[in-house]
């Protein structure tokens, strides 16, 4: 069930009482029990939920109405504040000034979703949430935020009745099916000016089945799949969140191990290259390393150990902002991460994506049609057919620069190494035998 809560607005005002007591922002977080990155959050003036701000509030010996100017009310899931991103400064200032030209622009014409998209692992859910975060976001959108993580098989019905239910009137849509609650809803905040954000949708119905807003709203939605996105390209843009580049990616290692970077720093750039940038794998992989420190291993084997065989990151566990969505999993993991990708494939699918981890292709991974018609022995037209299924899906990208003319059979795809690695277990787990008896 969805849950209300509220993000409050901060003002500046705890970088100043911080200041007046000769505190460094180390101290505070310690005195508070919450991490320095949310200090650093609530001093830039973003929002913090009100457990945190009741913690800060507790360390400067005030009451938390102290703190703050006015809340922003959330109705639905409250995502986990994902502290200050790194790399993605021009993204979020592409979506605030896109907020604000919706906000200041009176045309009926235009278009109010845009479908953020990446690879799976690439930080999509944690920028969403950085956005929602913004003290401006809750400037632009007095009326509130609407909040709902859909994932492959979604209850809708439950995710309208939950917003009703915060915003106040449960009643209007008592023993309503879909379509009538979500027809009521819309008339109660057909004036309202509101930002939905709805993460990790997996089919263009479940979004279409929500649309509640009013040409006042803004939704901003999450995918990992490309066609969710093309489908949806009446009613909104798509968003691409690219991979980090070398730098940003590794002072995202420096902030999970910085032991490890400063002591090594041209083998955690290697390392960081070998990762190709995706936020997930550079995640986990300084968490191991921080871990191995403290327990004083030989870094330097460790370092060497991920870069030459990264399907070690697969059966690590995942980032502790995941564990919630993969409650169904006996071992939660960076793989059963990637199997959410490819365990709705239909079997043949899934056969040819596991059968590419005996494809053996440079990093980074780049091929042509006729590569992958020769590891699934099938004529190329087939081959198109599933390749187009696979990218579909998210786990092959249609590289930029084309390797010669203009024609599809000379295009060049991309597949992430972490990928690459996921349907090497796949194929070690036999997911691809039929596929190669044939």
């Amino acid at each position: 069930m969805s849950q209300r809560g509220s993000v409050f607005a901060i003002d500046g005002k705890i970088f100043e009482l911080r200041e007046q007591r000769g505190w460094t922002q180390e101290q505070l977080a310690s005195k508070a029990c919450l991490s320095k990155r949310t200090i650093e959050r609530a001093e830039a003036g973003n929002g913090l939920q009100k457990f945190s701000l009741e913690c800060i509030a507790e360390a400067l010996d005030l009451q938390y109405q102290d703190l703050h100017a006015s809340p922003t009310l959330f109705c639905g899931t409250l995502l986990a504040d994902p502290g200050p991103l790194i790399g993605r400064d021009g993204e979020r200032a592409d979506f605030v000034s896109w907020f604000r030209q919706l906000r200041s622009d009176d045309q009926t014409s235009r278009l109010n979703l845009k479908i953020i998209r990446g690879w799976p692992g690439v930080g999509k859910t944690a920028f969403l949430a950085d956005l929602l975060l913004l003290r401006e976001t809750a400037h632009l959108f007095p009326d509130g935020i609407l909040t709902v993580s859909l994932g492959i098989e979604p209850n809708l019905q439950a995710s309208v009745e939950g917003w009703a239910k915060d915003l106040g009137f449960p009643e209007l849509i008592s023993q309503c099916d879909l379509e009538t609650a979500v027809g009521r809803l819309r008339g109660q905040l057909r004036s309202k000016t509101i930002l939905f954000a709805i993460d990790d949708v997996w089919d263009q119905d479940h979004l279409r089945s929500l649309q509640i807003w009013s040409r006042n709203c803004a939704i901003v939605a999450t995918t990992r799949l490309p066609k969710v996105a093309e489908d949806l390209s009446d009613l909104g843009e798509e968003f691409e969140l690219k991979l980090l580049s070398d730098e940003d990616s590794l002072e995202l290692l420096r902030r999970h191990a910085p032991k490890v970077v400063e002591k090594h720093p041209n083998q955690s750039l290697q390392l960081v290259q070998d990762l190709e940038g995706l936020t997930l794998a550079i995640e986990v992989a300084g968490r191991y390393l921080t871990v191995k420190t403290n327990r004083g291993y030989t870094i330097e084997l460790f370092l060497k150990e991920l870069r030459e065989d990264t399907s070690k990151l697969l059966q690590m566990n995942a980032p502790p902002s995941r564990l919630k969505e993969l409650m169904e999993y006996t071992s939660p993991t960076v793989a059963a991460l990637l199997r959410k990708s490819t365990d709705n494939l239909d079997p043949y699918s899934r056969a040819c994506f596991a059968a590419f981890g005996s494809y053996m292709p440079p990093k980074p991974a780049t091929f042509i049609l006729s590569d992958v018609a020769r590891v699934w022995s099938t004529p190329t037209p087939e081959a198109q057919e599933t390749l187009d299924r696979l990218i579909d899906h998210g786990l092959f990208q249609v590289d930029q620069e084309l390797f010669a003319g203009t024609q599809h059979a000379h295009y060049r795809y991309y597949i992430h190494d972490l990928l690459v690695q996921h349907a090497r277990l796949l194929l070690d787990e036999g997911e691809a035998r039929c596929l190669l008896e044939e």
